[in-house]
C-alpha cells in the first residue's frame, strides 16, 4: 500500500491573485520591449498585453524575457522579405510571441494535460470528493491548508487523480512531491521534506 498525500495553500482569494499576478506579467512584458523600443523608436508593436499576460502563467520573470528575445528574433527573421534600409519598420506581433511561447515551455505548471479515463463510479466519487475539497479551500479566507490522503494498490491511480485534481483546481501554483524524489533520504529528512509542503 502506497498513499499519495495532496495539499494546497491559498493566501488570498485565488481570482484576485490571479489578477494581480496578470499584471505583474504584463509589466515584465512591457519592461523587456522597452529596450528595444529605445534602440529602435520606429518599432511597430501589434500585442495584446492582456492576452500575452493571460498566456504566460506560470513563466517565471528570466522565461518571460526569453520569451519576448524569441518574439524579437522571429520578428527579425523577416527583415529579409523587407527593403534594403528599412530595418527600422519592424514590426512585432501576437504570431512572433506566439511562436516563441512554443518554444519557451515554462518548468513550472503543465500546458497540455491529457487527462485521465474513468475507472467507474468509486473513481468519480473519490474525485468529486476531492474536488469539494478544493472548493473548500478557494471559499476560506486567510491561510488555509486542506489534505487529503489516497491510500490504494501499486497501479491503482492514485498520482494520476492527485495531478487531475491539481490541475482541474485552477491554482496558479501547484506543488508535486512524489516518494522517488527522496529515495537516498534518511527518515528525518524525509519528515522535514514532507512537512516544508504540507505545513
Amino acid at each position: 500500500m502506497t498513499p499519495r498525500r495532496i495539499g494546497s495553500r491559498e493566501s488570498s482569494h485565488p481570482r484576485s491573485r490571479r489578477r494581480r499576478g496578470q499584471i505583474v506579467r504584463a509589466q515584465w512584458l512591457t519592461s523587456f520591449i522597452k529596450p528595444i523600443r529605445q534602440k529602435l523608436p520606429d518599432l511597430v508593436l501589434d500585442l495584446n498585453w492582456g492576452e500575452l499576460a493571460a498566456r504566460t502563467l506560470n513563466y517565471t520573470r528570466a522565461e518571460i524575457q526569453s520569451v519576448v528575445q524569441h518574439a524579437w528574433k522571429s520578428a527579425l527573421s523577416r527583415i529579409h522579405s523587407n527593403r534594403p534600409g528599412d530595418g527600422n519598420s519592424i514590426k512585432v506581433t501576437m504570431h512572433d510571441f506566439m511562436i516563441a511561447l512554443e518554444t519557451v515551455v515554462p518548468e513550472l505548471g503543465i500546458r497540455r494535460p491529457n487527462g485521465t479515463v474513468g475507472c467507474g463510479d468509486r473513481h468519480k466519487h473519490i474525485y468529486k470528493t476531492a474536488m469539494q475539497l478544493v472548493k473548500q479551500v478557494k471559499g476560506r479566507t486567510g491561510s488555509p491548508l486542506v489534505t487529503c490522503l489516497l491510500e490504494g494498490p501499486n497501479g491503482s491511480g492514485k498520482t494520476a487523480l492527485a495531478a487531475t485534481v491539481g490541475i482541474h483546481s485552477g491554482f496558479r501554483c501547484v506543488k508535486f512531491v512524489s516518494a522517488e524524489t527522496m529515495l537516498l533520504q534518511d527518515e528525518r529528512d524525509k519528515c522535514q521534506k514532507i512537512k516544508e509542503v504540507f505545513f
